[in-house]
């Protein structure tokens, strides 16, 4: 199938209009997906992106020297009463110490955390396999892979998708870093 366009904003994006995301849809981009860092920007940027028709996600960057079970419940608590399809869990912290096991703990904590509500993990090959020892505990969940690609003209090739952690091929692929 044909490849869908997302845009991922943080609370550094700031707020956005409807306008805004009725634009991004024009430019073929139909999926945002939100941090949970400042409640009152995530429920905004949600709001917006809804009423532009985009689908929503979003993500909780989780901070290994707090308690991550409660970062969830925080994320999943801005989320409530928005037609949120996933929260993906950023596993990209600097383990600080923290050997795999401990991180992977910490990772099935931040899971159990979610209960029913869908998530996934949000990660690269550059943090994955150093700072849980490539485990492959989470690989039934979908990744949302971070690489980028050549030139930001260039989409990812999932065929070509060089695997890790269990995972055969990413759910999403990040490969650009800057605003559409």
């Amino acid at each position: 199938g044909a490849m869908q366009l997302a845009v991922d904003v943080s609370n550094y994006s700031g707020v956005f209009s409807r306008e805004q995301a009725a634009c991004w849809r024009e430019q073929g981009y139909d999926h945002v997906v939100c941090g949970t860092q400042q409640p009152s920007i995530t429920r905004q940027q949600l709001e917006a992106g809804a009423a532009a028709g985009l689908t929503l996600d979003t993500y909780v960057y989780l901070y290994w020297r707090h308690n991550v079970a409660v970062q969830v419940e925080e994320a999943l608590s801005m989320l409530a009463g928005f037609p949120v399809g996933r929260l993906w869990l950023d596993c990209e912290d600097d383990p600080a110490g923290a050997g795999p096991d401990a991180i992977v703990g910490l990772i099935a904590e931040a899971v159990a955390a979610c209960g029913s509500f869908p998530c996934g993990i949000y990660t690269g090959r550059w943090w994955w396999p150093p700072s849980t020892g490539d485990a492959r505990d989470f690989a039934h969940l979908p990744l949302w892979h971070a690489e980028y690609t050549a030139s930001a003209a260039a989409l990812p090739d999932f065929d070509a998708f060089q695997g890790y952690g269990g995972w055969t091929r990413p759910y999403i692929w990040q490969y650009r870093g800057t605003s559409p």
